[in-house]
């Protein structure tokens, strides 16, 4: 067992088999598991030092500690911490250096493309965390056709994984 920041469950077991069953009404779906899928979060404070167009702010982003890729975040996370059955964490890729470089790097591009800059703000870290969100993982069954979806417990949003 580790203990992990994560967030709350929205979509349980039971809510994910009954949407997913609405939507698909042939197919038959299960759940195999739950993993904790591992991510960074950065919050960031800005400032541009423009003496006619000063600007300043907050801005924070989520980077996937497997695969490096970027995302913003529009609301901090509420996390919560428990105890998660190793087998069930997904292993971290990347190093906390590597992943906050990847931060500044998108949040410098998001930025400048955003408000139009000629010269890139200053950027300082505010807060980091280690997060790990929780995905279930369904079996799905149609026509004697088996499959596999990876579905986010906090969005309700699916994705097919291609697994054996």
């Amino acid at each position: 067992m580790m203990e992990v920041k994560t967030q709350e469950i929205f979509f349980t077991e039971e809510k994910v088999i009954r949407t997913l069953g609405k939507k698909e009404v042939d197919t038959d779906f299960s759940i195999r598991n739950i993993v904790y899928y591992p991510y960074m979060f950065y919050e960031f404070s800005f400032k541009r030092g423009n003496p006619i167009t000063p600007l300043k702010g907050d801005v924070a982003c989520t980077i996937d500690a497997i695969s490096g890729i970027p995302a913003l975040v529009d609301k901090r996370p509420e996390f919560t911490t428990l105890k998660i059955a190793n087998k069930n964490i997904l292993p971290i890729q990347l190093e906390e250096n590597q992943t906050v470089e990847l931060a500044k790097e998108f949040l410098y591009r998001t930025i400048s493309k955003n408000i139009k800059v000629a010269t890139a703000p200053n950027i300082s870290l505010k807060q980091c965390h280690l997060f790990y969100r929780p995905y279930w993982i369904i079996d799905g069954k149609a026509n004697e056709h088996g499959f596999t979806l990876m579905v986010d417990s906090i969005s309700g949003k699916y994705h097919p994984l291609n697994v054996e």
